[in-house]
């Protein structure tokens, strides 16, 4: 003590003494700016600028400051509390961070490792109690940011935390087995599929929680299932439910040789077509998955068929649930079938017959017999001995009093049916390049059904229907070469003449007579005109123009077209003027044209005009009145049965046969309405009409489509008009 005291006196003289030396203020500014200058000293200038800090003291100082302030301070904070600089204290901040590893630096804040210690005693002390705190939640409580917090406290679990973080979740591990047992518990009594988010309401599990425990329990095998779906639709399905599932789907397809998709959605299975395809050998159909033991099944039928010249029907084969498109699905999939079509060694009919061509050569060698026996009948002679004739069917028909039969076109969904038929028919038809030779009368379709189905009982009518239209073609070549054989080789002009003559009288009177009644209309319009010229009028033309081409020998099919019409025509240099010229009248807005254009070329082409009197205009009225009534007696089309009526309506008011078009058919109600008809007549048709209108802007699928109640609404207004005009 007594050496302190001296030094402490020691002390107190040297501060007494006076000194011989001192620096002023403005001396000792200098001299520490040269020093600076010199960088033999680094001092910081206070924000005042009257004080010096060292970058040591200045490091002192933030320290100091984070511990007064409990291990968190905001960097912006210490530019006041040390009036220095931010760009010195920021930049001296980030070498204390770089240095100090118990420091860091998030967001503009210094956060020392002791006050994150104490959030985690903090965390930890609410976790006891809740059992699970989200980081968002401590985020916003401790106003830190999410991914720092989320950072640094994955760095302290299992060493401060006592606590597991999954999905931004912290969970003790007391309340994570908590949920555990509540999640097996719940889930292990189910038998059947469960929706996640049905459980996860009854058990108040957050719901990353519960994933995360389903996912933990099935993976360590303590809960038997899995989970199907996702999100909302996510479901349990206990592996129970999915053994006695499988179990039932492989004995019903062991079984049957086939299943259907909605039973395996029956069963919640999902993506049932992907399912079978990956469990079972078969084919995939619309409503359902076959076997391929089945599959061979079948194609062992169509091979046994074709190869003994026979016919086989596939339904009875097949599962009945199948549809039409599972049918010919299973037919387009059997190579050796498709094989056989390819080669014409068999047919499809009515979408499951398979008919071989040895069977259809059978029928054909049946009808054949017929056809050539009935060449021989003295009835037939005409036709085998006239001239390549296009008009030979419309001639066979109206003697007969019915239609010949169509060539095939096969049913819907079929696959190669009637092809010798399409084909026949299109050499029968042609394209206007060579004669053509319609002899079906010779083979009459109910005649050739009625054969077949005497000598093939067992077939069903609609095959037998289908098997005679496959081989109309083949019968009308047979018909064909008999008449060739027959054929003389001189053309009887007289009845070609006549016949001509016949045709010609029949349309120009036609045109006379529609002409008449156009001029008559109440209502004058060019749209009657026109329309007796696009129809009488060029079929009128057309039959001149076949006429010279027979007379000139140029060989030509029934016109169908203007451009095979023109190409006619200019094969006809002595009267191609004239023709083009009647031609062009078909054109024109006013049948009087015509007409007369039809006097001037009358005598070029050797044709005599009869007169159309006033008796031959009441007779042939007279006649289209009763064709009409016929027809109407006969039609179940209400447009059709619309449009007869109001023509036949108007000829009972004027005592004329109208030739219109149907979007005449209002101008034509227009004039009836103006000639004082009961009003329930009027009434009648105003009402037709409209309903014709909606009718007319449906499709045919739309229409059959339609409610019962309009199909009633239809069929009495058919009723009411045929009742109205046929009394």
């Amino acid at each position: 003590m007594d050496e302190i005291r001296k030094l402490q006196e020691q002390f107190k003289k040297l501060q007494e003494q006076d000194t011989s030396h001192r620096l002023s203020e403005r001396n000792c500014v200098e001299i520490i700016l040269k020093l600076i200058a010199l960088k033999k000293i680094d001092l910081i200038y206070t924000m005042d600028g009257k004080e010096y800090l060292t970058p040591q003291q200045l490091e002192y100082e933030i320290k100091d400051e984070i511990m007064a302030h409990k291990g968190r301070l905001n960097v912006v904070d210490l530019q006041p509390i040390l009036n220095v600089d931010l760009s010195h204290i920021e930049a001296k901040v980030q070498e204390i961070i770089a240095k100090d590893r118990t420091l860091q630096y998030d967001n503009g804040e210094i956060i020392a490792n002791y006050y994150l210690d104490g959030i985690v005693e903090e965390i930890n002390e609410t976790l006891e109690e809740t059992g699970e705190l989200s980081i968002e939640e401590l985020a916003g409580r401790f106003n830190l940011g999410v991914e720092y917090l989320s950072e640094r406290l994955e760095q302290r679990l299992n060493k401060g935390i006592k606590a597991h973080l999954e999905d931004g979740i912290l969970y003790t591990e007391a309340h994570v087995e908590r949920q555990e047992a509540i999640v097996r518990g719940a889930l292990s009594a189910f038998t059947r599929p469960v929706a996640l988010a049905q459980v996860i309401s009854k058990t108040s599990v957050a719901e990353k929680l519960f994933f995360h425990v389903l996912d933990k329990l099935m993976s360590q095998g303590r809960l038997a299932g899995n989970v199907q779906g996702k999100a909302e639709r996510a479901q349990f399905v206990p592996s129970i439910f999915e053994k006695n599932r499988e179990k039932a789907v492989e004995q019903f397809f062991k079984q049957n040789g086939y299943i259907a998709y909605n039973y395996l959605t029956k069963l919640q299975i999902a993506n049932p077509k992907d399912h079978l395809k990956n469990k079972f050998k078969g084919l995939s159909l619309q409503t359902c998955y076959i076997s391929s033991d089945l599959l061979i099944q079948v194609e062992a039928n169509l091979q046994n068929a074709i190869a003994t010249d026979s016919y086989i029907d596939v339904l009875p084969l097949l599962p009945p649930i199948l549809s039409m498109s599972d049918i010919q699905a299973i037919l387009q999939a059997d190579s050796f079938l498709q094989q056989s079509l390819k080669s014409e060694k068999a047919v499809i009919f009515i979408d499951t017959y398979v008919c071989s061509k040895g069977f259809l050569n059978q029928c054909l060698a049946l009808l054949e017999k017929r056809v050539q026996d009935n060449c021989k009948k003295p009835e037939n002679k005409k036709l085998l001995l006239s001239d390549s004739n296009p008009e030979i069917e419309s001639d066979a028909k109206s003697k007969k009093g019915k239609k010949a039969p169509e060539p095939a076109k096969g049913k819907k969904g079929g696959k190669g049916k009637g092809k010798k038929a399409r084909d026949d028919d299109d050499d029968d038809e042609g394209s206007g390049k060579g004669k053509v030779y319609e002899y079906s009368a010779l083979f009459p379709h109910e005649e050739m059904v009625t054969l077949l189905t005497d000598h093939f009982s067992e077939l069903s009518s609609d095959l037998i229907e289908e098997i005679v239209n496959n081989l109309e073609g083949s019968l009308n070549e047979i018909a064909k070469k008999t008449a060739q054989s027959l054929f003389t080789a001189t053309t009887d002009k007289k009845k070609v003449a006549a016949d001509f003559s016949s045709k010609f009288d029949n349309l120009y009177f036609n045109f006379l007579l529609f002409l008449e009644s156009a001029k008559a209309f109440p209502e004058p319009s060019s749209v009657l005109d026109k329309h007796l010229l696009k129809t009488v009028g060029n079929d009128i033309v057309n039959l001149i123009v076949e006429q010279q081409a027979h007379h000139h020998f140029i060989e030509v099919d029934k016109i169908k077209t203007a451009s095979e019409r023109n190409a006619i025509i200019a094969k006809i240099p002595v009267i191609s003027k004239s023709l083009d010229k009647l031609v062009k009248t078909l054109s024109s807005e006013k049948a009087d044209d015509f007409v007369e254009e039809l006097d001037q070329i009358a005598d070029k082409c050797e044709i005599k005009l009869k007169k159309f009197d006033k008796k031959a205009s009441k007779a042939l009225s007279m006649q289209h009145r009763e064709e009409l009534l016929k027809q109407l007696h006969s039609e179940t089309d209400i447009s059709k049965i619309y449009h007869l009526a109001l023509v036949l309506q108007y000829y009972k008011s004027f005592s004329q046969i109208l030739h219109i078009p149907g979007r005449f058919l209002s101008q034509v109600l227009s004039v009836l309405k103006s000639q004082k008809l009961p009003e329930n007549v009027v009434s009648l048709l105003e009402n037709a009409d409209k309903e014709v209108v909606s009718f007319l802007k449906l499709d045919e699928k739309q229409r059959e489509e339609s409610s019962p109640e309009q199909h009633q609404v239809w069929e009495a207004l058919a009723a009411d008009l045929k009742k109205l005009v046929l009394g």
